[in-house]
């Protein structure tokens, strides 16, 4: 289901709202919220994006210097969606997602972060990525900078 359109020069993957419950970790969190794939549109929207649309274009990702190899490699990103109909505190950034993408913007992996990152803290539901780099002792490893939704 997530697998891109491709042409010679472009490729884009459409996610949507239904699919991102193929994704296990994201129903856990929505079950603590309540919420499963049966719940209403309207129910879900607060915490899951309508569609996601991933366009890129492999022939610049490649460059005229690379070979095909490194259109095998993945990128991380981070997304949170900041609920501005809701008041300060609790739920105002109602949700955040780590995904893991190849190079063709087919989706690898989808995590809700507050989910995986909750720790029963005052700003538990906060927490969403806002950097990512490689750790330096082993680069197969990500390390993430988090905003936990205070102002220090």
């Amino acid at each position: 289901p997530h697998t891109a359109h491709r042409t010679p020069h472009t490729a884009q993957v459409t996610l949507t709202q239904a699919d991102f419950f193929d994704f296990p970790r994201v129903e856990e969190w929505l079950h603590l919220k309540g919420l499963n794939k049966h719940s209403p549109t309207a129910e879900l929207d607060p915490y899951i994006p309508t569609k996601i649309v991933v366009r890129g274009k492999p022939n610049l990702i490649k460059g005229s210097n690379y070979s095909d190899d490194v259109m095998a490699g993945l990128t991380t990103f981070a997304i949170a969606y900041d609920n501005s109909t809701a008041s300060e505190g609790n739920d105002r950034l109602s949700s955040s997602f780590t995904m893991v993408i190849d190079m063709y913007g087919n989706i690898v992996s989808l995590a809700p972060t507050m989910h995986d990152l909750q720790d029963g803290g005052l700003h538990a539901n906060d927490y969403h990525f806002i950097a990512f780099k490689p750790y330096e002792l082993d680069p197969s490893y990500m390390m993430g900078v988090v905003d936990s939704g205070t102002t220090e």
